[in-house]
């Protein structure tokens, strides 16, 4: 599984990482959420681990900018809030779970292993065949690298 984890305490993101990867995961990281939204929409993902405080742009903005580009990768925000109205924006932003730092990695794992079974529209969205790239869950297409223009 791939999995995305955009976390600006390095400390904790490293640990995520090798407890994922001692699963059998591999594990891209970002650091602030610009970074982690970039990463989100040039890579295809099998989950975004995502903190809702983050620097240049908050884990709300990057979920909710996911779900206007039509990504839906499953997205767990993991967070030291916990009141009810920060998890309720969290899910509104487009979060498919939320857990609370800190927490339980057996928990983590759980969730994302929960995450990843449930049925998404399409796993695998992108079709390429030699200079021809096409994107069905952003409907894109590109020749070339250059981005054609299509309706819907």
């Amino acid at each position: 599984m791939k999995v995305l984890v955009i976390e600006d305490d390095h400390k904790i993101a490293g640990s995520i990482k090798k407890g994922l990867e001692q699963e059998g995961n591999t594990v891209d990281l970002a650091f602030d959420g610009e970074t982690g939204l970039d990463l989100a929409t040039e890579v295809n993902h099998d989950v975004v681990i995502l903190d809702l405080m983050l620097p240049k742009m908050d884990g709300i903005e990057v979920s909710k900018s996911l779900r206007k580009e039509n990504i839906h990768t499953p997205i767990l925000m993991l967070t030291a809030r916990g009141g009810l109205s920060d998890k309720l924006i969290g899910f509104e932003s487009g979060a498919d779970d939320y857990l609370v730092k800190p927490f339980a990695f057996e928990e983590l794992i759980a969730r994302v292993n929960a995450l990843t079974r449930r049925p998404s529209e399409i796993k695998n969205s992108k079709l390429i065949i030699n200079n021809l790239e096409l994107d069905i869950n952003r409907f894109e297409v590109k020749l070339e690298n250059k981005n054609v223009g299509l309706s819907r």
